[in-house]
């Protein structure tokens, strides 16, 4: 079974040259869901039905393509980020504060014995993180920016795990896809995954590019049955990620 998905990443790679952008998805962008007769969040989609379903439903009301999803849940994130050593990133005090906060109150339960469970001491650029900080990291949303900084902390974490990877070289991109594939469902086989990881770790990582939607000033904040949403302007936006994904840079400034 699935849940309301936390985070909405789409990875798209040049086969060319390597290049991969980031595009996180708000989740609680109102759009129509196929098969269901109102709206809901976006989010949603993958509680009703899966993966698949969550890539019909970005499909429909982005025009996008989408035929290929990793999906990972709060157990297996942990494990993939300790299997490549964790990962550096900037972290203010406060959100060491809120790791820490997350740290502590997980449910240990749901994790295995050896999961490493410690605190974060320091906090300033290039801060390590262990797999549950960086779980931690990921979720915030108790800070100025809320949802929106949350999926940009989401970003600078797998930009982090592919510098990470990328430094440790091919032969570990191998033993790495193949002990994690154990933790995540795809419908991505492990031959292509280091085919297109190997294609991705050649490219310049520093100049990954970044973007969210909907856009800044392309939705209104509303509330709908009770709840919070985003009512994006799917046109303009759809157009934006069409835009950010396959050429032109007028969208690329923004939103990182």
């Amino acid at each position: 079974s699935y849940g309301l998905s936390d985070s909405i990443i789409i990875a798209s790679v040049n086969k060319k040259t390597g290049e991969m952008k980031l595009t996180s998805i708000m989740r609680d962008t109102w759009v129509a869901i196929p098969g269901k007769k109102s709206k809901h969040k976006i989010n949603s989609a993958n509680a009703y039905g899966g993966p698949k379903l969550l890539m019909k439903t970005i499909n429909e009301n982005f025009d996008m393509n989408l035929t290929n999803y990793v999906f990972v849940d709060f157990v297996g994130f942990p494990y993939i980020i300790e299997k490549v050593g964790g990962v550096d990133i900037d972290i203010t005090k406060t959100e060491m504060y809120y790791i820490n906060v997350f740290v502590n109150d997980v449910p240990k339960r749901n994790y295995s014995k050896n999961t490493n469970f410690s605190r974060l001491r320091k906090y300033g650029e290039n801060t390590h993180l262990t797999g549950m900080q960086a779980l931690a990291y990921s979720r915030i949303r108790s800070t100025a920016g809320s949802d929106f900084k949350r999926t940009e902390r989401q970003r600078n974490v797998l930009s982090s795990l592919f510098k990470k990877v990328k430094s440790q070289g091919g032969f570990n991109l191998i033993s790495t896809a193949t002990a994690v594939m154990p933790m995540v469902r795809t419908n991505v086989g492990v031959p292509d995954i280091i085919s297109l990881g190997t294609k991705v770790l050649s490219s310049d990582f520093d100049n990954m590019k970044e973007f969210r939607i909907p856009m800044d000033g392309l939705y209104k904040s509303d509330k709908i049955n009770g709840q919070a949403v985003l009512v994006p302007d799917l046109d303009k936006n759809k157009h934006a990620l069409y835009d950010f994904i396959y050429g032109t840079e007028q969208t690329q400034s923004q939103n990182k």
